[in-house]
């Protein structure tokens, strides 16, 4: 079998039944010179049988001894995988037609320069759709950093392709992170590399139940380890910074962590204290009132 040009990585725990709609959506692309590597994260439930259902011979199937999370079972994929670019999936979701082919002749005509090819995707929640990236993203393509870090991670993972040295080069998936690794590692690459961007949806992103993102702790956990490993450059921009402490504060506060929610918003204030809604909202917390 000759080397595939792209390696797709799906890890998976415990979604065997979403897992048919997610792998359908890649075996059917009209590009076809891929390898699809499956990582089960230590599933309990009927995962491999699922995946013994597809008879496809550019399907990789790994079971992990025990769970690493999201960053470890994708590092796993990353570490086997053969192609030059590097594609995502999630065991969730769902690809539509001509992602693949779309992105690739992209990078048939960018220069080495480009990393990283994403699309826009839709999140579906409950009834509602919504277009992500939002209108409120306005760099989309070329060096990203900045807007990378204004705005909560517009770049789904399952929509991006890139380039396996890029990955290597920046260190893979920081496995420390229980949420938002994703956006750490787009961070790391926009740092170095330009991104390009397709603005037609070619991703359904589907908020499921029992999803880590319904975790408080998790997503506090990951707020201080991306504010710790990308602070000198956060703290350039008090706007920026600013917003951070904020999310920081509210997750807390969620949380029932009270008196530490209340000293990060109270922080946000004061890294931008003309924003009159966080100003509003500090107050409330410090007086005990709802947000």
């Amino acid at each position: 079998m000759k080397t595939p040009k792209v390696s797709v990585i799906l890890p998976t725990f415990n979604r065997a039944k979403y897992l048919d709609r997610a792998i359908s959506s890649v075996l059917n692309q009209s590009f076809s010179d891929f390898e699809l590597i499956i990582i089960d994260d230590a599933s309990t439930d009927n995962t491999e049988e699922i995946v013994n259902m597809f008879k496809d011979e550019r399907i990789i199937y790994i079971k992990n001894p025990k769970n690493l999370g999201g960053a470890g079972a994708r590092n796993v994929g990353i570490h086997m995988a053969q192609g030059e670019f590097i594609a995502f999936q999630d065991s969730d979701d769902q690809w539509l037609p001509g992602k693949l082919e779309a992105q690739m002749k992209v990078f048939e005509k960018a220069e080495e320069d480009v990393a990283v090819v994403y699309t826009a995707f839709i999140r579906k929640v409950g009834s509602k759709e919504l277009i992500v990236p939002p209108p409120s993203v306005k760099k989309t393509e070329g060096y990203i950093y900045r807007e990378l870090l204004k705005h909560v991670n517009f770049i789904g993972t399952p929509t991006a392709v890139v380039r396996k040295k890029a990955i290597e080069e920046v260190g893979g998936f920081d496995k420390r992170f229980p949420r938002l690794q994703d956006w750490d590692l787009f961070l790391r690459l926009a740092k170095k590399y330009r991104f390009k961007f397709i603005k037609k949806p070619y991703l359904i992103a589907y908020d499921v139940p029992e999803n880590i993102s319904s975790n408080p702790m998790a997503l506090i956990k990951a707020l201080k380890l991306l504010l710790g490993k990308h602070y000198e450059e956060i703290r350039k921009d008090r706007k920026i910074i600013s917003k951070f402490y904020q999310r920081l504060g509210e997750a807390l506060l969620g949380a029932g962590k009270k008196q530490e929610g209340k000293v990060f918003l109270l922080k946000a204030f004061i890294a931008d204290p003309l924003n009159p809604k966080l100003a509003i909202k500090t107050s409330a917390a410090i007086f005990g009132k709802k947000i």
